[in-house]
Parts: C-alpha cells; sequence; structure tokens
C-alpha cells in the first residue's frame, strides 16, 4: 500500500474529522455521523477498505471546504465497522501511513483526494533511540499519573515497538492534549524533533498529574476533616437536645456578634473579638477554654464603651476620701497623689498608670475603688 502511494499517489475516499487526529501504525476507534463522512466510509468499505482522514482547521464548520481541512493527514484501513442507531456508523481504523493531500473535490456526496506518502528524515539517529528508551520508561509514569488504563494487549504492543517514529506517534495519540498540538506532531516529519516534542509534552503531563494528585490529595483531607467536624458538632448538638439545653453553640455565637454591632467598640478591637466569637463556635462547650473565652467576651461588652465621666482632679478632695477609706498606708495615698499632681499639670501626657501589687487583703481593690468614688 505504502509502495503505491510512494510511486504514483492515490485517489482515495477521505473523511473530515474535528478536533480527532489519526496517527500512522495506531488503531483508533471513532464515530461518524455526517453524510459525507458515511458516504465516504461506505465507499471505502466497497473496495479496498483503505480512506483518507484529515482534520479541520476550524471544529464548529458544520460542512467544511477544502480549505477549510489541514493538508497533512493519514491513510488508513477500515479494520471493524458497527452501525448504530441514528445513522451513525462506528469504526476501528488502523493508521497505515504519514501522507501529504491535495486535488481534494467532492465526488458522488463525499470527499476524495490524493495521497501521497510523506518520507521521514532522520537527523541523529542515536538520539533517536536514546529518547526512545526514555520515553518508554516515562509513559509507564504517566499511566501510573493519570490512572490511565490500557489494554494488556496495548502494553503488549508498546513494549514491543523499537521504530522512535511509531514509538512518538503511539504516545502522542494517547496523551490528552489539544488536537491542534498533534496535528503538529503529525506534520513533523523529522523523527529526532518529533520524538523531542512527544518526550517534552509526555514530561509537562506527568508534572500536572503529580500537581493534579497533590490537589486531589489536600481536598480529600479538607473534606475529611470538616466531615469529622461535622459529626463531632452534630454529636454534640444532640447531647445537648438530650441535657435539654436551649441554645446551641451556633445561636450563642450569633447573639455575641449582634452584641458587637450594636455596640459602640472601637473598629481595632471589634476585628480581635470576631476572632474570638468565631473560636467560642467552633469549640466543644465542654473545654474548660470556652468558659474563659465566654468571660472574657461578657465582661468586654459589660464595658460601657460609648459612657465617659469627667475626671475629679481635686487633691484636696482626693486626699480626704483616701483619708476615709483607708487607715494608714501613707506611702500609697501619697503616690496616689502625686499621680494626679502630675496630670493636673500635664494633661495630654500619656505618662505611667498606676499599678497596685502585692498579696491578697492588702487593699488593692478597696485603694481603686476609692479612686473611682
Amino acid at each position: 500500500m505504502t509502495d503505491l502511494i510512494n510511486k504514483e499517489g492515490l485517489k482515495l475516499p477521505l473523511v473530515a474529522l474535528r478536533d480527532m487526529v489519526v496517527f500512522p501504525r495506531v488503531s483508533t476507534s471513532l464515530d461518524v455521523g455526517r453524510k459525507e463522512s458515511v458516504a465516504a466510509v461506505r465507499s471505502a468499505a466497497g473496495n479496498d477498505r483503505y480512506l483518507i482522514m484529515l482534520m479541520q482547521k476550524t471544529p464548529e464548520v458544520e460542512m467544511p471546504q477544502p480549505e477549510d481541512l489541514y493538508t497533512i493527514g493519514t491513510v488508513a484501513k477500515i479494520e471493524q465497522m458497527l452501525q448504530l442507531p441514528g445513522g451513525i456508523i462506528r469504526i476501528l481504523v488502523k493508521g497505515v501511513s504519514r501522507v501529504r493531500v491535495s486535488d481534494i473535490e467532492r465526488n458522488t456526496g463525499h470527499f476524495t483526494g490524493t495521497a501521497v506518502d510523506i518520507e521521514e528524515t532522520h537527523e541523529n539517529p542515536m538520539e533517536e533511540e536514546a529518547y526512545r528508551r526514555n520515553i518508554m520508561h516515562r509513559f509507564f509514569d504517566f499511566l501510573h499519573e493519570t490512572k490511565q488504563g490500557l489494554p494488556d494487549k496495548a502494553i503488549t504492543e508498546i513494549r514491543n515497538i523499537t521504530n522512535p517514529g511509531h514509538l512518538a506517534d503511539f504516545v502522542a495519540s494517547q496523551m490528552q492534549m489539544p488536537a491542534d498540538k498533534k496535528q503538529k506532531i503529525l506534520e513533523d516529519t523529522d523523527v529526532t524533533d518529533r520524538i523531542k516534542q512527544v518526550f517534552q509534552l509526555l514530561n509537562e503531563e506527568i508534572e500536572i498529574g503529580e500537581i493534579e494528585t497533590r490537589i486531589n490529595a489536600q481536598v480529600r483531607s479538607h473534606m475529611e476533616k470538616e466531615q469529622r467536624d461535622y459529626f463531632l458538632r452534630q454529636k454534640i448538638k444532640s447531647i445537648h437536645d438530650q441535657l435539654g439545653d436551649n441554645i446551641s453553640e451556633e445561636e450563642e455565637a450569633e447573639e455575641y456578634r449582634q452584641k458587637l454591632e450594636k455596640s459602640g467598640i472601637p473598629k481595632e478591637y471589634k476585628a480581635k473579638l470576631r476572632k474570638e466569637i468565631a473560636r467560642l463556635e467552633t469549640m466543644p462547650p465542654m473545654m474548660a477554654e470556652s468558659a474563659i473565652i465566654r468571660n472574657y467576651l461578657d465582661w468586654v461588652f459589660d464595658i460601657p464603651w460609648t459612657e465617659e465621666s469627667k475626671d475629679n482632679l481635686d487633691l484636696e478632695k482626693t486626699k480626704q476620701m483616701l483619708d476615709e477609706d483607708h487607715y494608714g498606708l501613707e506611702k500609697i495615698k501619697e503616690r496616689i497623689l502625686e499621680y494626679l499632681s502630675v496630670r493636673i499639670l500635664s494633661p495630654e501626657s500619656k505618662g505611667p498608670i498606676l499599678c497596685f501589687v502585692g498579696p491578697p487583703g492588702v487593699g488593692k481593690t478597696s485603694l481603686a475603688q476609692s479612686i473611682a468614688r
């Protein structure tokens, strides 16, 4: 067959393909549905079963013209045919030769074209063999990463491929890449360059597969955590229901959020409080820390953020009130008066604050109450 194409060229029925490339020496299954394509398949089946497979430049074109087709394609032989409902024919073809097609025309209801075999060139046969061995090894990594299964017959076939150009075509046919990239590989007649292209594309696909695997593992881990958290929350909710608790963590958190929005708390503090409310919402109620957060939030909301009192800095009155409330503690009283004196002299200063330190019962709280009074 290839000898006949080489010497004279051969006029054959032609099928226009959408987003699909058939490679030489590779078996491909496809469904043919357009009337012209069905007629071409029937014409080939009635003769020697050979036909030309050419891809359209634009897959959306329903009725392609000769200029809408690439000129490099594949002569393929129909190995199996199956009539399907709706006038569709499913065929299994095997590529025979890489060809250049000319004289494309419509004839008796379908395209025909003259196919001339394209001779392959070999720039560096030793380099081709090195790439062939690398691709053979990496292709099985590709199958593992993409979880793409191949029949045992296909696995045996690829292991027995010793021709670098054949291996490049076979691997390209198995990869999920855009059809225009496959067309470029089909059009590359230099085997050295073609196998380099396929090796690079194969490595890219393997890397993409590894990234997808990592992403899927992260998503699965995140989903498992969310499912576990949801199960635990539902279990806690069930326990609350059985105990007769009237409020859930979500409802309690929502109440705190409403309080926060209605309060006069400055914006710079609200962000911190929202984090604490979110922590309380996701925290099991039996944890000791949840009580600490709850007490903290209650204390913050009890502070009169929007109310302000005017300081009374009368030293004589202050001394009188301190003497009325406390006996002794002269040094502490004197320090308080010194502090107030500084406030009187420099009302805008941001000096130190008073801090009472000591064991229980020495008067820290009562002194603070006197200052407040």
